[in-house]
């Protein structure tokens, strides 16, 4: 199998073997790189049965637990501080959101190590939480979660938005994502936000020509 076929499947697969298996199984039947660019319907087969299990649509407070534990990633128990006005527009306390996490936990779902930090220690099922809850069913606002969390988390955050660009290259996905962050940059710019030049510089890319004309205008004053 051709190297750029073996770093497509190795990008997807986040080292979960069952995920490779299968796109190395579709790019062996296609021989076309293509049909394993947009992996959605692989991670939905192996990954669905997850909300199916739980019929976690029926309960918007532990889906957006989930969707804030997949945007970071791991997050300490003793210290969501930074989260919690996100929390409390979204209706949903402190208490609760650990009750939510421990419930995740119950279900396998969310591993907690000495009640100190929860993780999603598959990182394959942290990409599909994301596509699903952020893309799909929209459970949290994309440009909400970015806000509140690019000031106390902006490697993660800006982590998050690179796997959803980078896994599941869907041109309806990717300009989904792109409108969320450039009607983030708007506010921030809007609101002449002291986190406006950061975010900036970490999503420069969505708008270009809009980076390059904010630098110049920055430097003629």
């Amino acid at each position: 199998m051709e190297q750029k076929y073996l770093d497509r499947i190795n990008k997807i697969s986040n080292g979960n073997a069952r995920i490779a298996m299968m796109a190395g199984e579709i790019a062996c039947d296609a021989n076309r790189i293509e049909e394993i660019i947009d992996v959605s319907n692989l991670y939905e087969n192996y990954y669905g049965h997850v909300f199916d299990d739980l019929v976690l649509d029926l309960n918007k407070k532990l889906l957006i637990s989930l969707g804030i534990i997949s945007f970071l990633n791991a997050i300490r128990l003793d210290f969501i501080d930074p989260i919690l006005p996100f929390l409390q527009e979204e209706g949903i306390t402190k208490d609760e959101f650990i009750e939510m996490i421990y419930l995740l936990h119950s279900n396998e779902i969310v591993d907690i190590c000495n009640d100190k930090a929860a993780i999603l220690s598959d990182q394959c099922l942290a990409n599909f939480v994301l596509k699903y809850l952020f893309c799909d069913k929209k459970i949290i606002k994309l440009s909400s979660i970015v806000e509140a969390c690019f000031n106390a988390y902006r490697e993660k955050t800006i982590f998050s938005i690179n796997t959803l660009l980078e896994i599941f290259q869907n041109d309806e996905l990717i300009e989904y994502v792109k409108s969320e962050l450039l009607f983030l940059w708007k506010k921030l710019e809007d609101e002449e936000s002291e986190m406006f030049f950061d975010y900036l510089k970490a999503f420069f890319s969505v708008n270009e020509m809009k980076t390059l004309i904010k630098l110049n205008d920055m430097i003629d004053k």
